[in-house]
């Protein structure tokens, strides 16, 4: 399973962005994107941080990989997120 930070740190990389390019994107401190990363944190899927990140991200990009990046990101902290998630074998 992929963790967040890794996924987040991947697409920095494929941007060629760095923790405090984000961070200045978001509008919040660069500590914050280097935990994130680190996987010290995990910014919440209720908050607004998920989809703030993947439009500064995208930003640029053409239609059709914006759509495939926000996709595989969404997935993957949703998965990320399901996984903290005790199962309820009740249910």
């Amino acid at each position: 399973m992929i963790k967040f930070g890794d996924l987040l740190n991947e697409l920095l990389q494929l941007r060629d962005w760095s923790a405090a390019k984000l961070a200045k994107a978001l509008n919040i401190d660069s500590s914050y994107v280097r935990r994130w990363i680190r996987g010290e944190r995990t910014p919440g899927l209720n908050s607004n941080y998920i989809r703030q990140i993947v439009d500064v991200l995208n930003d640029g990009l053409d239609k059709e990989y914006k759509k495939t990046t926000k996709t595989a990101f969404v997935l993957g902290a949703e998965s990320f997120s399901q996984a903290r998630i005790p199962q309820n074998p009740f249910i």
